[in-house]
């Protein structure tokens, strides 16, 4: 999968290549979602570059994806991404009560359970790839996450 998805890139435009690395890698993973934020440092925004879909959960909203959010509107998810550290919640009502603004954005998307990649640039944070579910609740093993993270530095 790694060596298809780093051949993907050298071979085609990026949009198209980070498109297909999330359809694989949201297969891979057996998740509803995947998607890719960058993040406008200027105007302390993140801005969807793509979102692939799990067919079967295409009845659920996925509100930030046309429009983006802003650091504001996820102040703790922010500083957790910023220090380099992975966001991994099985059952996102476990996350900490810092984080409600947080939460709020993932049950309007209906996002049972979350996982965030940082992507860094010289120990900067520059966006992150993100994977949730909304069918059911999904519990990432340790094996899969590091492979998650490769491709993450792929990209």
């Amino acid at each position: 999968l790694m060596t298809d998805i780093s051949k993907r890139f050298l071979n085609a435009d990026l949009q198209s290549a980070v498109a297909e690395m999330l359809q694989k890698i949201g297969k891979f993973a057996c998740v509803d979602r995947a998607y890719v934020y960058v993040l406008d440092e200027p105007n302390q925004y993140y801005n969807c570059l793509y979102e692939w879909r799990n067919p079967a959960a295409e009845k659920f909203p996925s509100l930030y994806y046309q429009n983006g959010f802003s650091v504001e509107n996820s102040p703790w998810m922010h500083r957790v991404l910023s220090a380099a550290q992975i966001l991994n919640f099985e059952d996102i009502q476990t996350m900490p009560p810092e984080a409600a603004r947080d939460k709020a954005m993932y049950e309007a998307d209906s996002t049972l359970s979350v996982l965030l990649i940082p992507m860094l640039v010289n120990k900067k944070l520059i966006g992150f790839i993100g994977y949730d579910s909304v069918l059911q609740h999904k519990k990432w093993l340790e094996d899969d996450i590091k492979a998650l993270e490769i491709c993450t530095e792929i990209l």
